[in-house]
């Protein structure tokens, strides 16, 4: 969590230090989801109804955990947290040294969506790094919605979502 705590320390703002030419900036995007597609979501319906159906925690719990959850009690937050609403925070952080820059980003990206932020970079060098500070899951471009790939039946985002995203990376870079 780099990025957080620098963003902390210069007051959750970008700020250039005095002396040197370090820069740091982070926000939370807010994007619609819908989690009636999010692979997680059904796959603990599954448990959850197993469970309900045969009243066996055991049983409930060796399917639970060949889905990688823990418990059917993990499965029934995983619903929870699904049914809370239809948006999602995105914690977005890019932070600069000279002519070097990094952003990170919660998720799984596309390679397409990273060109973009490299491209629109006004840095010499940037780093995209994926997964970093949490693992919200996949957002893909457009196209992988079109195609119907694994990542995108497997998301929780809707499409345009990764395009978005890269853009605010961009302006956050500038």
């Amino acid at each position: 969590k780099l990025g957080e705590h620098a963003v902390r320390i210069l007051g959750g703002e970008l700020t250039k230090l005095e002396g040197t030419n370090v820069q740091i900036t982070g926000q939370f995007y807010t994007g619609e989801v819908n989690h009636t597609e999010d692979h997680m979501v059904n796959v603990a319906r599954i448990v959850q109804e197993e469970w309900q159906k045969n009243n066996n925690f055991s049983d409930a719990c060796a399917l639970a955990n060949s889905y990688g959850m823990n418990s059917p009690y993990h499965a029934s937050a995983i619903i929870g947290r699904a049914s809370m609403g239809k948006t999602l925070d995105v914690e977005m952080y890019a932070f600069s040294v000279g002519d070097l820059s990094f952003v990170t980003a919660p998720y799984e990206m596309f390679d397409k969506q990273g060109v973009t932020i490299k491209e629109g970079s006004p840095f010499g060098a940037t780093f995209v790094i994926t997964c970093a500070n949490d693992a919200i899951g996949y957002i893909p471009d457009r196209q992988g919605f079109e195609i119907n790939c694994y990542e995108a039946n497997n998301g929780k985002f809707l499409p345009g979502m990764g395009e978005t995203l890269a853009d605010e990376y961009v302006k956050m870079l500038e």
